[in-house]
């Protein structure tokens, strides 16, 4: 799974800077990692809600966002069942970096994704996490008064 995570990190920095080469071959390497991945998360059970919220990761950087937000429930779920709230908190900020305006996932708009992300990590004291997630809630509450959510998921999805 680090390998994932290592391999969607350089997608989305090499999506950001615009090299195409670079895209290509990072999307090669990230697909393979995701396949291996998978396969170790169906048998080891505490990596399924990393595995599948990197998964949603990798499809929205694609431009994959139905499949991405697919991901993004399942690793939900995941993480519920599982009790895996570091990485539930993870997801939920995730998802709520990245939907804009009205739209909801696991009936929740993006900014009820971000306060359960910030409620998990409070309670657990996760404050690198907590600092992660401060300037996307500045930069929510800012656009929030400005009225555009659209413009704001895809800044902050770049965040």
């Amino acid at each position: 799974m680090s390998r994932l995570l290592l391999d969607v990190g350089k997608l989305e920095s090499a999506t950001a800077a615009g090299d195409r080469p670079e895209i290509r071959a990072c999307v090669t390497r990230a697909r393979l990692s995701l396949r291996a991945a998978l396969g170790s998360a169906g048998r080891v059970a505490i990596e399924r809600t990393e595995t599948y919220s990197l998964a949603g990761r990798l499809y929205w950087s694609l431009g994959d966002e139905k499949k991405a937000l697919r991901w993004w429930e399942r690793s939900i779920e995941e993480g519920e069942r599982l009790a895996a709230r570091p990485e539930l908190a993870r997801t939920h900020l995730e998802v709520g970096r990245r939907l804009a305006g009205s739209e909801k996932l696991w009936g929740l708009d993006a900014a009820q994704h971000l306060r359960r992300a910030h409620d998990l990590f409070v309670e657990l004291e996760l404050s690198w996490d907590l600092e992660q997630l401060e300037p996307i809630e500045r930069a929510r509450g800012a656009d929030a008064q400005c009225g555009d959510g659209r413009r704001a998921a895809v800044t902050l999805a770049r965040a």
